[in-house]
């Protein structure tokens, strides 16, 4: 795999690491993590890491990104995103069906390749999903936002 230098769209911060398999078109402009974790914060978002893991869980949340959208799904239903959190951590993908018959989450997720994500209807029937990436991070977001 080459390694090569982009400058981050926002800041023109040097990121060194894979080229990005999303440059071209609409994704020419790539921007590094903490512009895009200050974008998210003043759009509306919420981020944080949490001090405890949800009891039962399966793996590491890592930092948890909450994004506009589902902040304003979950407060217009009356919903904490801790509920959710702890059934996609405990491997229960809401309704979203299970990859394998064992009713476990992917190995190949767990061996820290792809993706896990749940999707759940809050209290007002509104779809949030929950996507978790190997050893960084947890988006609760509404599905547009993905």
């Amino acid at each position: 795999m080459s390694i090569s230098t982009q400058r981050c769209g926002d800041c023109g911060r040097p990121m060194d690491g894979p080229p990005s398999d999303l440059a071209g078109g609409a994704w020419d402009v790539v921007i590094c993590a903490p512009c895009a974790r200050r974008r998210l914060l003043a759009d509306g978002g919420a981020a944080l890491n949490l001090n405890d893991q949800p009891h039962e869980d399966l793996f590491d949340l890592g930092e948890i990104q909450i994004r506009p959208g589902a902040v304003h799904i979950l407060s217009q239903a009356g919903d904490h995103y801790w509920q959710y959190l702890a059934r996609h951590s405990r491997g229960d993908s809401g309704e979203f069906a299970y990859r394998d018959d064992n009713h476990e989450p992917r190995a190949a997720f767990l061996a820290g390749q792809g993706n896990i994500i749940s999707q759940y209807r809050t209290t007002l029937g509104d779809r949030i999903w929950i996507m978790t990436t190997p050893g960084k991070m947890t988006s609760v977001m509404a599905p547009g936002e993905y």
